[in-house]
């Protein structure tokens, strides 16, 4: 028996069979189920995931990638809501639902597209302070950009004026928000004393008054973060007192900015609201 040929010699089974190699061209959505003694192939697809998944992966999503899965089919547009999305996630999703659906936003969208560019979102937080409100640092890394809120985004050409092209007779609505944030310093006069703060500038209205966000800062132990006050520019150039609060959050900021635009377009005509028009919009 020694004399035999190795290849003579009889191996022992393999315990399984081989599998096939995978072939790069095949998308990982294709796998092999067992059914009964054979093998069949099947595609799985997104309604084929089990509810529990979903309720756990939509909180791992961020605001834009949130949206897209919305997309994918009615199943994950239902889900989405009920799953444990963070508080501020959430409230800028439904703030993007909200203005979507807005006439003012598919007025807008030709306008402001064209003068979009793009910055980089992480260093620009980065270069914030520390105490700069979450929902502002969310905004920022998360907002979709084609969706900017009037003239309000990081990545909007800062040459670009938004009454220029939308409200004629206005020459104002002019983006502060510059790719890299210029923090600076103030000392706003407010009722009870002066508050020593850290804002970024957002928005020159054209006569004098621009928009800042405070950033850091507190008055009196209330916490002034997210603030947003008008400042009037002086003669000489410099930003005076803080004469007026816009709002008292980020959010709020942009839920009102959202009104006021919506409300400029119907009063220059711009859209129709009433229903026969259904709120049609009127092309530039």
């Amino acid at each position: 028996m020694l004399n035999r040929p190795l290849t003579q010699l009889n191996p022992s089974p393999p315990l399984t069979p081989p599998r096939s190699p995978v072939q790069p061209s095949q998308p990982v959505s294709h796998f092999l189920l067992r059914c009964g003694p054979a093998y069949s192939r099947v595609m799985a697809t997104a309604a084929d995931l089990p509810n529990e998944l979903l309720l756990m992966i939509f909180p791992l999503l961020s605001l834009q990638a949130l949206i897209a899965a919305r997309a994918v089919n009615r199943k994950w547009r239902h889900l989405a809501p009920l799953s444990d999305i963070h508080p501020t996630r959430r409230k800028l999703l439904a703030l993007y639902d909200q203005f979507v659906a807005s006439p003012a936003f598919h007025v807008t969208r030709p306008i402001i597209e064209p003068h979009l560019c793009s910055f980089d979102r992480d260093a620009y937080v980065s270069a914030l302070p520390e105490a700069t409100p979450e929902d502002f640092r969310m905004w920022l890394l998360e907002w979709p950009a084609r969706a900017a809120i009037a003239c309000l985004w990081p990545g909007l050409d800062p040459k670009f004026n938004m009454s220029e092209d939308v409200f004629i007779s206005r020459r104002d609505k002019r983006n502060c928000l510059v790719s890299q944030p210029l923090v600076r310093r103030h000392d706003l006069a407010l009722f009870g004393g002066h508050a020593h703060v850290s804002a970024l500038a957002l928005m020159d209205e054209g006569n004098g008054w621009k928009h800042w966000v405070i950033l850091d800062g507190a008055h009196n132990g209330k916490d002034l973060r997210g603030h947003v006050y008008s400042k009037v520019r002086g003669e000489d150039g410099e930003d005076g007192y803080g004469e007026f609060m816009e709002a008292d959050g980020w959010l709020r900021y942009l839920q009102a900015e959202m009104s006021s635009e919506q409300e400029l377009l119907q009063e220059y005509g711009l859209y129709c609201p009433c229903q026969t028009c259904s709120g049609r919009s009127i092309e530039l």
